[in-house]
């Protein structure tokens, strides 16, 4: 009995899903390189300096808060030398630094 398809046809067709899956891995990328680029447009930093003038010895802690739809959030924080700076890359909103 004669198959429906002939055997020369068998790497075209493998050859065309295995395009067919890279195109789709592709767009994918695309999308999510999109979504990153998206992103670094929102981003910003927020720097300052720290300067102790009380005789306390030690490092400091740095604490940045983000408002989550009025709710005040802890996002980060650092430990730095007395009398230094401090840099955090921020997402376009409302943060405290404390």
């Amino acid at each position: 009995m004669e198959r429906w398809y002939n055997i020369r046809f068998r790497p075209i067709v493998c050859l065309s899903i295995c395009l067919m899956v890279i195109i789709l891995a592709s767009g994918c990328s695309l999308m999510e390189v999109k979504e990153q680029a998206s992103l670094v447009d929102n981003m910003g930093s927020i720097k300052g300096k720290i300067i102790v003038t009380s005789p306390q010895k030690g490092p400091v802690v740095v604490l940045r808060f983000v408002d989550e739809d009025g709710i005040i959030v802890l996002e980060r924080s650092i430990v730095i030398p007395q009398n230094s700076e401090y840099e955090f890359p921020v997402i376009i909103g409302k943060h405290y630094i404390a």
